[in-house]
């Protein structure tokens, strides 16, 4: 409803007059006259309904006015020039309070509490007065215990009724709290000691209320905004009386932990007020004190859930050290918090790995203060253990140990405290600055099997320090795969520690992964991890394989996107970067019987095996089409003849082709290649062979037994026919194109075809068969008769030439049930050698001491 009104404007009001009669009750009408002060002006706006619409915005939170005039510029204008003048003429030392009406009850109540124990008889009584008045008026359930009398002597000696009174009328009318606690601190500061103590008394009783304004369902924002001002009041009260510190920390603290609903709000503010303040400071120490009073299961839990949460928004912007995080401050006001919580702690059980995983991700970080207090934590721990939990005699012996060892010179070297003279409540400007965070990540191995033996000797059973560990594990485990170069290589040292026996396969991945995508271009470690992924892949155990597979596929990727091979092919690059490793390389290459100057046809007769496995398929793979792309793109600038595979790409090509004959997507293949003019058809590669051989690139006989000894061993593990059919498509070109070369592999191919001429009936693969035939019996001059061979000794040579060329197991490549136990563990061995040289040591989990099943 709109109604009529006229507007004045002065330099500090504002003052509506309705020009009708309004009314007020029935039969009761006049005109309204409304005078707002400028300064309980917030804003003027225009608004968007209406062309001459504004509207005025009152603080405090009072009702919006809307108001609509052809004249609102002019209007809007008058009162921001009002409002900046009141705001230049303001007196700077004045503090306003506004009273509400709301707020009076409240208010009147604290000042007739806190009057009745004046030292003045008279101010006593009146007092006493108005606490009937408001009794009377605002209609206050006081049991009959006010009763107004003429006379009436009132003692000084009165605390037990007014504490008494407040108790009532706290549990009677809860809705005055916030305004009651507000005017509590006007009063408070006044106050002289004894009346001082007189306000604590009669004020605790109200703090339980401030649950009342957190409960679900209280949805008024300013409430739960005045409740959060009650708590920095409080806290504020709490540094500065220094002489009621203790009567403060029993009516006040004490009585606020035990309201569980604002623990998140007291915490909050506690930390905001430590770094507020500097974490060296006394008002943090203040609060870091304060919240042993407060000191609770509920309590505890909820501030370490605090700082594991601080720890991870890290993450979200992570730099080099945690010191130069935003939340560092954060961190550290919480650690201090901590170690006040961790003397005789009773429940030290239910928190020790949440505890033990901030230990091992700060220790040793930022100024002597922090590293004194994490150094103090543990010892606190300990100390907690043997003095709360029923343990056997030998283990409480052990840990009286261990509570020696922590406190020697060269265990507190490793907490960065070599240097550091004082402890953990030595307060100083040298103990505040910071320091390099240069910690050997051996001396946190240290520390974690340091907490690792707490952990057994301090738990009741073994299922407990199972339970434990398993928790410190998922903890760190959750912080290890975050980009986070401040916290991560803690983490995989501590997981490194944690995980020494059983890992699962799909967490040794992750944690490879991550490793190798955290290197730099210019790490030193990064092509080096190259070679371990493969020695890896070498070992020939499948439950290794997929993740030595995937590490592999990450390896081959960073390189390429740091652009390692723009200049130079795939083979150049990796073995010159092998040459440290070479005293171990050769070693393992010798027992797996391949090469490596066959750079492709080595990758190749290594990998082959997962191509037979269901578990190891997909990632073996993607690794060789990896290998085949990025060899292909260093290649196709460079050739001359567009229709050719160059050489260097023969071995990741072989292993391919059955796949994707099988798999239908050859013309997808040969396209990687740079084969773009094909008549293959896909759809029809299970049924028809396509000529291929006269694409490939093959310099010198070497090359080309390789080749068809790599076909053949596939053909020994083949599994279906579309492979079948173009192995001996394939063979069969090789027999006219190459036939010295291919008179080395007939002899091992006749039992393989004499099987097919016996048992098959798929029609392409026989015209193959016999094709090979065909063309050895009607070549007698390239092939010989197979007399004349027995006697030249040519049958079955083909294993004394491929060893004379380093590749005698090539034959055998294709299956996992070649790889013996026995080579398993040599393979292995070489592997953790390599690992070493390659000083990749924190990858702790790769520990393959272990015998495999």
């Amino acid at each position: 409803m709109q109604v009529p009104v006229t507007m004045k404007i002065s330099n500090e009001t504002i003052q509506i007059i309705t020009q009708r009669k309004q009314e007020i009750f029935n039969g009761l009408s006049c005109f309204l006259n409304d005078v707002y002060h400028i300064s309980e002006i917030e804003d003027v706006l225009l608004t968007h309904r209406h062309d001459d619409e504004f509207i005025i915005k009152q603080d405090l939170g009072r009702p919006t006015l809307a108001f609509t005039s052809p004249k609102k510029e002019a209007i809007i204008q008058a009162i921001r020039s009002s409002k900046a003048r009141y705001q230049i003429a303001k007196p700077t030392n004045i503090t306003e309070r506004v009273i509400r009406p709301n707020d009076v009850p409240g208010t009147l109540l604290n000042m007739a509490l806190l009057n009745i124990g004046s030292d003045d008889p008279n101010l006593r009584l009146a007092a006493y007065n108005l606490l009937v008045a408001l009794s009377l008026i605002f209609n206050f359930d006081v049991g009959g215990q006010l009763l107004a009398a003429k006379g009436l002597c009132i003692p000084a000696n009165n605390t037990n009724f007014v504490v008494n009174l407040s108790e009532r009328l706290a549990q009677s009318e809860p809705h005055l709290t916030q305004d009651f606690l507000s005017e509590f601190f006007v009063g408070f500061s006044k106050s002289s000691t004894p009346l001082k103590h007189l306000c604590l008394q009669y004020m605790a009783p109200w703090l339980s209320n401030l649950a009342y304004f957190s409960r679900n369902g209280t949805d008024n924002q300013n409430q739960s905004e005045k409740t959060r001002e009650i708590i920095k009041s409080l806290i504020e009260l709490t540094a500065k009386e220094n002489e009621m510190y203790n009567a403060i920390q029993s009516k006040v603290w004490q009585t606020l932990g035990k309201v569980d609903e604002i623990t998140n709000i007291i915490i909050d503010e506690f930390v905001q007020y430590a770094v507020h303040h500097g974490i060296s400071s006394m008002q943090s120490e203040t609060v870091a004190n304060t919240i042993v009073t407060l000191s609770s299961i509920n309590i505890r839990g909820k501030i370490i859930a605090k700082l594991r949460q601080f720890i991870a928004r890290t993450s979200l912007n992570s730099t080099r050290t945690l010191t130069e995080n935003p939340v560092w401050p954060q961190i550290a006001a919480l650690v201090r918090f901590n170690l006040m919580l961790s003397f005789n702690n009773r429940h030290v059980h239910m928190f020790l790995p949440e505890l033990f995983y901030v230990i091992s991700i700060l220790v040793a970080t930022g100024p002597p203060l922090i590293r004194a207090s994490i150094h103090g934590l543990i010892v606190n721990l300990v100390q907690s253990l043997c003095t709360s939990m029923p343990l056997s005699e030998a283990n409480i012996k052990r840990l009286n140990i261990l509570l020696t060892e922590l406190s020697e010179p060269n265990f507190r070297y490793f907490f960065g405290l070599n240097n550091v003279s004082g402890n953990a409540f030595v307060i100083s400007q040298e103990s505040a600055n910071d320091m390099p965070d240069t910690m050997p990540l051996a001396s946190l191995e240290k520390i974690v099997q340091a907490l690792l033996e707490v952990m057994i000797c301090g738990a009741g059973s073994v299922d407990m320090s199972n339970m434990w560990r398993a928790r410190w594990m998922g903890l760190v485990t959750s912080t290890a795969f975050q980009n986070n170069p401040a916290i991560q290589p803690r983490a995989f040292v501590t997981l490194g520690c944690l995980a020494r026996e059983e890992v699962d396969d799909d967490l040794l991945y992750q944690i490879l992964v991550s490793l190798n995508g955290n290197l730099s271009s210019d790490s030193r470690y990064l092509q080096p991890m190259f070679w371990l992924a493969m020695s890896l892949v070498q070992i020939g155990h499948i439950p290794i394989f997929p993740s030595a597979i995937n590490l592999l596929h990450e390896v081959l990727k960073t390189l390429d996107n740091h652009c390692f091979f723009a200049t130079e092919n795939i083979a150049t690059v990796l073995l010159r970067a092998r040459e440290p490793l070479e005293t171990v390389a050769i070693k393992m290459d010798k027992e797996c019987g391949i090469n490596y100057n066959h750079f492709s046809f080595a990758v190749a007769a290594t990998l082959l095996k997962g191509l037979k496995n269901p578990v190891t398929k997909t990632g073996t793979l993607a690794v060789l089409t990896c290998f085949l792309d990025i060899a292909s793109k260093g290649v196709l600038g460079e050739r001359t003849n567009k229709n050719i595979i160059d050489s260097s790409m023969l071995g990741y090509l072989a292993a391919l082709l059955p796949v994707s004959a099988k798999n239908a997507d050859m013309r997808e293949l040969l396209w990687l290649c740079g084969i773009f003019d094909t008549e293959v058809e896909n759809s029809e590669l299970g049924t028809t062979y396509y000529k291929i051989f006269e694409n490939l690139d093959i310099p010198d006989n070497q090359t080309g037994l390789l080749l068809i000894s790599l076909m053949v061993a596939m053909l020994q593990t083949a599994e279906n026919e579309p492979e079948r059919l173009f192995l001996y498509g394939f063979l069969s070109e090789a027999a006219v194109a190459l036939p010295e070369v291919f008179a080395l592999v007939y002899d091992s191919l006749l039992p393989k075809m004499s099987q097919i001429i016996n048992s098959s009936e798929t029609i392409p693969i026989l015209d193959s068969v016999q094709s090979i035939l065909y063309t050895v019996v009607s070549s007698e001059g390239q092939y010989g008769s197979r007399q004349n061979a027995i006697a030249n000794g040519r049958i079955n040579q083909m294993p004394s030439y491929l060893e004379e060329i380093g590749f005698i197991n090539l034959m055998e490549c294709g299956s996992f049930l070649t790889v013996t136990k026995e080579k398993m563990k040599i393979n292995a061995t070489y592997a953790s050698e390599l690992r070493f040289i390659t000083k990749l040591h924190p990858l702790r989990i790769l520990d393959f001491s272990t015998p495999f099943p």
